[in-house]
């Protein structure tokens, strides 16, 4: 088996991405999971900033041997889509040989950036995810049962 890295904001982290991580156990033997965002990004917009979605998602695995999860912090590099260097460089300080790790997506232009540099990619078909952050951010009541327990807390007021 290989190693992998599922990447995003993961704001909120949801179903969608627990059934990703469920079946990445299943074909991959190390799973880093990389909590990705800035200052004021779609979190903020939340009130999940980045610091709180990874102290939650890494309290989420932190029985869970064959995952690691690490934080990127995007605020000192340029904004997507032109940081890729930078954000590779940042994940690979935190990930040795990140050339032999397989990225995770359900994105086609996040595929095309990670195979020009010559990284392999598994891409996840978005409808398998059911449900995506930006639906349930855009209607978190109606969306409540999609959102990964540890993450329900942080809609109550909504």
């Amino acid at each position: 088996m290989k190693d992998a890295i599922y990447f995003g904001t993961f704001a909120p982290m949801h179903k969608g991405h627990l059934y990703v991580i469920d079946q990445l156990l299943n074909k991959y033997q190390k799973i880093y999971i990389v909590v990705s965002g800035y200052t004021n990004d779609r979190g903020d917009d939340i009130n999940i900033p980045l610091d709180l979605r990874y102290k939650t998602i890494k309290k989420m695995f932190e029985k869970q041997k064959r995952i690691k999860v690490i934080i990127i912090n995007e605020d000192q590099i340029t904004k997507y889509p032109n940081g890729w260097d930078q954000w590779l460089c940042l994940i690979s300080e935190e990930v040795d040989n990140i050339i032999n790790y397989t990225f995770i997506t359900s994105e086609d232009n996040y595929q095309e950036e990670l195979n020009i540099r010559g990284y392999k990619v598994d891409k996840f078909n978005r409808q398998d995810l059911i449900i995506s952050g930006t639906q349930i951010r855009s209607n978190p009541s109606l969306y409540s049962d999609y959102i990964a327990d540890l993450f329900k807390p942080f809609f109550d007021n909504v």
